[in-house]
């Protein structure tokens, strides 16, 4: 992909009431985060199959890359937040020049309006997204109930899914303004990792992608990364406990 092209990184959830059922585990967390020098996308891999009263557990790749067009999204939950992001990272593709703030917002609601008009109804949830614009890359959310919101850009953070989750309060409590992604990017896969640890069921794991604005488009960190972020949160949360315990 060639700067000035659009590229997009799609991350989304749902559920399927918006009050928790008590037999209803939240499925997925995941969080965006605007950086000084760009954009963070982490989100767990967890995969929660229930037959009956049987429950089975496996992981997948929940970011994906787009070749054509160009980009990556990354979803959760039913086919229908897939598609939406499909369709949005599409439109994107043929608007030259980059598309304004404003088409930006068209085309996210155009893209819900149109998978909605084929029969599928709006389940709660949203869908993040950082899509180029004016020459960088920003964060944005569509929210999803009875019906569809127009897309906001997000400044700050946004966390999405298991939103009960306790480990939300390390974004709320920690995240900054106008630091970088390298600074970041630790806090955003500990929110994570911690919220697997709150929710083991049905949230599990870590991938994560990040967007720097030097760079014409968002890549997937690769395994040696999320690795070395597994264990700088686990020697974090070990820290964290012995100063609360006083050891």
């Amino acid at each position: 992909m060639q700067a000035g092209e659009n590229a997009l990184l799609v991350c989304g959830n749902c559920s399927s009431s918006p009050v928790v059922d008590p037999e209803e585990i939240p499925m997925t967390f995941q969080i965006g985060m605007v950086a000084a020098d760009g954009i963070i996308i982490a989100g767990d891999t967890r995969v929660t199959n229930q037959a009956g009263t049987s429950r089975t557990f496996s992981n997948t790749s929940k970011i994906v890359c787009s070749v054509d067009p160009p980009g990556m999204y990354c979803w959760s939950g039913d086919c229908n937040h897939e598609e939406i992001a499909n369709r949005f990272l599409k439109s994107l593709s043929i608007e030259k020049p980059e598309p304004s703030l404003d088409r930006i917002m068209e085309l996210g609601l155009e893209a819900a309006e149109e998978q909605n008009s084929h029969g599928w109804a709006h389940q709660i949830g949203a869908v993040l997204i950082a899509c180029l614009s004016e020459g960088k890359p920003l964060l944005w959310r569509i929210d999803y109930a009875q019906c569809v919101t127009r897309p906001k850009i997000i400044y700050d953070k946004a966390a999405s899914g298991d939103l009960l989750n306790s480990a939300v309060f390390f974004a709320d409590n920690y995240y900054y303004l106008n630091r970088p992604i390298n600074f970041l990017l630790p806090l955003a896969a500990h929110c994570v990792l911690m919220a697997g640890k709150m929710n083991p069921t049905g949230v599990g794991g870590l991938e994560a992608a990040i967007w720097r604005q030097s760079e014409s488009r968002p890549r997937r960190l690769e395994r040696e990364e999320i690795a070395a972020l597994e264990r700088k949160s686990k020697e974090d949360d070990l820290k964290i406990g012995r100063i609360l315990l006083a050891q």
